[in-house]
């Protein structure tokens, strides 16, 4: 059975829906005063009465609009239509969810894209915000092939340390680091939450990008499914993805650089094996895995 989706919504003519998550609904959209098509995010009709949601919702967008980053978003506008909070941002083709479920990334792609991904996080931590939902849906694809992350859902400034601790009961289980899911398990802000938490979700995105599955249970390293990658990558994913903050890449630049090494075909000095990570790797991912 084919959905229903509206002809208008406000002023704008609707092309396509894109996407529905929790909060709201995503169109493509277009009309008359816009050059080409964008994406409008509309909040759920039914959630429109909740006003602690409805100023968590634009204060989100106020943030991603401070954000000027070719890895980020562009935010064009907020909107009230017919009562209901909604904005407008730069649409793109596709999304990295897509792009995994097509097959394999070549290396040159993935390398471009993770390199994308780590920039933005460097940047958004610089700024002093976190994302705190990055997975693959929530990273789109331009048509030039670069990544261009988006739904910062749960951005927060990290200078508001009642924020850090607490906000970490939300985001995508799969993706969370061990700090985050235990508050999100527990409902208890008892655990720091800061930009290594990022860091971790990375990993696994990163993990995913190169085998297309996720890192659960006893999982191989990447070298193991893909000999065209560099095994250095697996030691990116276990700093990343480490179990303990302070084992982890403290920032995202670390990340970058790291990146560029191995996509230039230099390989990373002083840094653990995958075998020496190996079990610890199993713990970490039983986290994952729930």
């Amino acid at each position: 059975m084919t959905e229903s989706i509206p002809r208008n919504i406000g002023d704008f003519e609707v092309i396509s829906k894109l996407g529905n998550g929790a909060i709201g609904e995503v169109y493509k959209v277009r009309k008359p005063s816009i050059h080409g098509p964008v994406a409008l995010k509309i909040m759920h009709e039914e959630l429109k009465y909740d006003n602690n949601l409805i100023r968590t919702f634009f204060e989100e967008v106020d943030a991603m609009s401070s954000l000027n980053h070719p890895n980020i978003l562009l935010i064009f506008d907020k909107h009230m239509i017919d009562g209901t909070p909604a904005y407008t941002a730069q649409h793109h083709p596709t999304d990295l969810r897509k792009r995994i479920n097509h097959g394999n990334l070549e290396r040159e792609d993935l390398f471009k894209l993770a390199i994308g991904i780590a920039s933005a996080l460097e940047y958004t931590h610089k700024k002093r915000f976190r994302h705190m939902d990055l997975k693959p849906s929530n990273v789109y694809v331009s048509e030039q092939g670069e990544a261009v992350l988006g739904d910062y859902h749960l951005v927060r400034h990290l200078e508001l340390e009642s924020e850090i601790t607490s906000s970490g009961g939300q985001g995508t289980p799969d993706y969370m680091s061990p700090e985050q899911r235990w508050n999100f398990q527990h409902r208890r802000p008892s655990r720091r939450i800061d930009q290594r938490s990022d860091i971790y979700s990375f990993g696994v995105l990163l993990y995913e990008m190169a085998t297309g599955s996720l890192p659960k249970g006893g999982y191989q390293p990447i070298s193991e499914h893909r000999s065209d990658l560099p095994k250095g990558l697996d030691q990116v994913v276990e700093k990343s993805f480490a179990e303990k903050p302070e084992q982890r890449y403290q920032d995202a630049s670390e990340v970058v650089r790291d990146l560029k090494m191995l996509r230039s075909g230099r390989s990373l000095q002083g840094k653990r094996s995958w075998h020496t990570f190996s079990e610890k790797a199993v713990i970490a991912a039983a986290v994952v895995a729930g």
